[in-house]
């Protein structure tokens, strides 16, 4: 999972988060970092805790950014065109695999019940907005396996001054809606939210779907939080606004 941390950009914001949730393999994570796709960008990323199941979260604070982003609506931020991103992360047996790509393969479960690391609970408040933030979104698990048959969106949301109401998965063009239901809430405040995706062994052709997130194409998918007073954003727009912090 990945996102940034706020989604709404203020006009006199001056810095923002990029965020992934990371789980470990078979072996300790030894570095996780954000690259441009061609490579002419590559910053490495700090753990700043992890959530209740033992999943970390690692940020990078990008600094500088002060009306930048003002009235812009950025969409298509991570995935496999120019000028986009990816979240790579490597364990200590140079094993590797980066955000947002979706991979089917010989991806078996591994029989571990604990983390093989430990870190502090992640608590760190985020900026808090009028309108709601969809902050991160991802797939659990983002590796399938030949005889899996169904997967997980989830998606951490920050509320309002108002209640979430609905968080639904969708294509970009608003077609092919699912609800996503409050999982649990995590130590910051913010709310872990999810859907089961159940599909027919087979379906998916092997290697890695690189572009699921945007709307840059027919088939991606955003996931959009409406809360109680009709506001509403949606992953993975990044939007510059006159969005004072609440």
């Amino acid at each position: 999972m990945a996102g940034f941390d706020p989604m709404l950009l203020d006009i006199v914001d001056d810095s923002l988060k990029i965020i992934a949730v990371v789980r470990e393999g078979v072996a300790p994570i030894q570095h996780v970092y954000l690259s441009e796709n061609t490579g002419s960008f590559n910053m490495g990323m700090r753990l700043d805790g992890q959530l209740f199941n033992g999943d970390k979260i690692y940020s990078l604070t990008i600094v500088g950014v002060r009306g930048q982003f003002y009235k812009q609506e950025l969409s298509n931020l991570f995935g496999s065109c120019i000028g986009e991103f990816n979240i790579t992360v490597v364990d200590q047996t140079q094993q590797r695999h980066s955000f947002p790509h979706f991979e089917k393969g010989d991806n078996q479960d591994i029989d571990i019940s604990t983390p093989l690391t430990s870190a502090q609970p992640y608590t760190i408040k985020g900026v808090r907005r009028l309108k709601p933030q969809p902050i991160i979104v991802g797939f659990d698990p983002v590796m399938i396996d030949y005889g899996d048959s169904a997967f997980k969106i989830k998606a951490i949301v920050r509320a309002g001054l108002a209640g979430i109401k609905y968080v639904t998965l969708k294509t970009s063009s608003g077609g092919f809606p699912l609800a996503m239901d409050k999982e649990q809430e995590l130590a910051n405040g913010d709310v872990m939210y999810s859907t089961v995706f159940t599909f027919q062994r087979g379906k998916f052709p092997v290697g890695a779907l690189r572009d699921l997130f945007g709307t840059n194409y027919e088939g991606e998918f955003i996931v959009e939080v409406i809360d109680n007073a009709g506001q509403r954003h949606a992953f993975p727009t990044l939007e510059g606004c006159d969005c004072p912090e609440q």
